[in-house]
């Protein structure tokens, strides 16, 4: 294979700043695998969100912060929610329900409220025991029920998007880093020195950690360092390029561990192949 950096002399046509053409860019900040994976993640995370933490009963804790009282109530109606606990694909889970009911307040004033159950034997014209604030009938439960479907152990669908967000942002502040260093990075052979393996994979891959180290254009000597599954993209060469920021050379990038591997073109322009894929890439974060 030819030497990368004979084919592309070092010289002031490759230079900053660089136009950033928008498949380059979004290819950097989407393109890669931690990207997308982020990006599912949290879009399939969100969705349980809707479905079960808008519906999560949180008034436990606020009923230790204020007074209660209780008094007698009247079921008005007995209904299913559509939610239910338990079960497997073989047995359906118990049925959750909507009990609504009608009590009185201070002054005889009468509130309606709902309060709801896994499984009842309650039935419209029931008397109930209703707890409600003491500054504030309108909150208010039939005694041992919840004020909202789902009990607050549901919140634990919260480490899905949790977890995709912090992929994400991950991904979004490496991406960034490597906009800027295509934009304003200068260029400089990279020696690789070693090549470890992690823990972690990708696709049954590995992740390799490789440490390079490259010389500024003041004379002096530094290290960067990239985790990658593809390690053959970074090893396929005596010298691979390394973008680094003139002003503060330990911000560096390694130019092959950039998604969709941008190449610098013979009159300094950014290249990618393929920038439809680019716009491909944006469908999952927009959904």
């Amino acid at each position: 294979m030819t030497d990368r950096i004979e084919e592309l002399p070092l010289d002031a046509t490759h230079d900053p700043p660089r136009e950033l053409p928008l498949p380059v860019l979004l290819r950097v900040l989407f393109g890669g695998m931690v990207s997308q994976m982020g990006w599912v993640f949290l879009g399939f995370g969100l969705i349980f969100v809707w479905i079960f933490v808008l519906n999560v009963d949180f008034s436990g804790p606020l009923r230790l912060l204020t007074r209660q009282v209780e008094g007698p109530g009247q079921v008005s109606a007995v209904e299913p929610t559509g939610f239910s606990e338990g079960g497997d694909d073989d047995t359906p889970g118990t049925p959750v329900y909507r009990i609504t009911y009608q009590f009185r307040g201070p002054g005889g004033r009468v509130y309606d409220g709902a309060s709801f159950s896994t499984g009842t034997d309650l039935q419209s014209g029931d008397t109930v025991r209703v707890e409600y604030a003491a500054s504030r009938p309108e909150s208010s439960r039939i005694l041992g029920l919840r004020q909202a479907p789902v009990p607050m152990i549901a919140l634990f669908v919260l480490i899905f998007p949790l977890i995709g967000l912090g992929m994400v942002v991950y991904s979004l502040k490496e991406g960034i880093k490597g906009a800027q260093l295509l934009r304003g990075g200068r260029l400089a052979p990279g020696t690789l020195l070693s090549a470890e393996p992690t823990s972690m994979t990708v696709n049954n891959r590995p992740v390799i950690r490789l440490t390079f180290d490259f010389t500024d254009q003041e004379g002096g000597l530094h290290e960067v360092v990239t985790r990658t599954a593809q390690a053959h993209l970074l090893q396929d060469q005596k010298d691979e390029l390394v973008l680094y920021d003139p002003s503060n050379p330990e911000y560096a990038v390694m130019l092959d561990s950039l998604p969709g591997s941008p190449r610098i073109g013979p009159a300094g322009e950014l290249q990618i192949d393929s920038p439809w894929i680019a716009y491909a890439l944006t469908i999952v974060p927009a959904l």
